[in-house]
């Protein structure tokens, strides 16, 4: 089975099923000593990833799900398994630590989010999934292997990564395995309910 990494040299764009792994996303969480980096592991099938695995040794969490199967957290041991959580009373977002953008705040204004939460590396899938955050809009450039695993889990609980310009889920096999900006929400949130621009182009 081809793996296709950060730290590898081949990037295996013709591959239509691979394990995707990212050994360390959040070097700078790493780095601070937050505890907020993980391992990503995925698999890539036909450009859609369908098992994932977000582990944070750090705090001994590890989230997990596939296609079909249902997603899960694992805490110190202790399994739960993730479903369908209400809506919050305030709308949680979501925010990186160390990659801010400006139109993170422009969304924040025009969506009526109420609270934003810092949170490092792909934990952010992880507590989307778990029903700890609502909505996380990345608007910096992230690669393949940041967003793979995570993309998995959160499908798995029934939520959704998406590609902000087409509003479809993210796809995986792009040029130099490079994302466009994303929306990722839990459910029971869906993409109708926010607006989405495309802000750098109305400041140009």
């Amino acid at each position: 089975m081809v793996v296709v990494s950060e730290e590898g040299e081949d990037l295996h764009p013709a591959a239509e099923r691979y394990w995707l792994v990212d050994p360390l996303d959040g070097t700078k969480d790493f780095l601070a000593g937050n505890g907020e980096f993980t391992v990503n592991i995925a698999l890539v099938d036909q450009g859609q990833p369908v098992l994932g695995v977000v582990f944070a040794p750090a705090i001994d969490t590890f989230f997990w799900g596939a296609e079909g199967m249902g997603a899960w957290k694992v805490t110190k041991g202790a399994c739960i398994s993730l479903y369908s959580y209400p809506r919050s009373a305030s709308l949680r977002m979501a925010v990186s630590r160390f990659h801010d953008h400006p139109d993170v705040y422009i969304f924040a204004t025009e969506n009526g989010v109420t609270k934003r939460v810092a949170i490092g590396s792909a934990l952010k899938y992880g507590l989307l999934a778990a029903g700890e955050i609502d909505i996380f809009p990345r608007l910096v450039g992230s690669s393949e292997w940041d967003t793979a695993a995570g993309q998995a889990v959160l499908e798995a609980a029934g939520g959704q990564v998406l590609d902000w310009h087409t509003g479809k889920p993210l796809v995986y096999g792009k040029p130099r395995r490079r994302n466009p900006r994303l929306l990722a929400l839990r459910v029971p949130y869906s993409l109708e309910e926010f607006h989405l621009k495309d802000y750098e182009s109305e400041l140009l």
